[in-house]
């Protein structure tokens, strides 16, 4: 889908609009977003739910919610939200941090390990037929 769009798109120009660009970014944002929204229902998971995952999945310490909010480009409390939902569902625990009482570790749990590892694999097969 996005192939064929990118190619319209192109046609015989050497260059792309910029305004061009940013239509086709929004439309596999909404394209990307549905598709993985859709699958994730099964997990009772969001896709922002999935990039807080995901960060997780690569930091072995775990992260702080200032850190996780960096990432993802949102204001703390967002982030609050986000981890409580998390956490209700068994996906991530959140410990204090042994250097600082007052700060809070987020990590995820076996149950959302076996998740990415599941989920991923399947996901991107699905998504690559989709997309591509």
């Amino acid at each position: 889908m996005l192939k064929n769009a990118l190619q319209r798109l192109i046609g015989s120009k050497k260059t792309i609009k910029t305004y061009d660009l940013l239509r086709l970014k929004a439309k596999s944002y909404r394209l990307l977003k549905n598709k993985v929204d859709d699958y994730l229902k099964a997990y009772k998971i969001s896709a922002v739910d999935w990039m807080v995952l995901g960060l997780l999945h690569k930091s072995i310490e775990g992260l702080k919610f200032g850190e996780i909010a960096t990432e993802l480009g949102v204001e703390p409390p967002f982030v609050t939200e986000l981890v409580n939902g998390l956490e209700k569902g068994k996906f991530i625990a959140v410990k204090e941090s042994p250097l600082d009482k007052r700060s809070k570790i987020v990590k995820l749990t076996n149950k959302a390990t076996k998740l990415l590892s599941e989920a991923e694999k399947n996901m991107q097969s699905k998504l690559a037929d989709r997309l591509v």
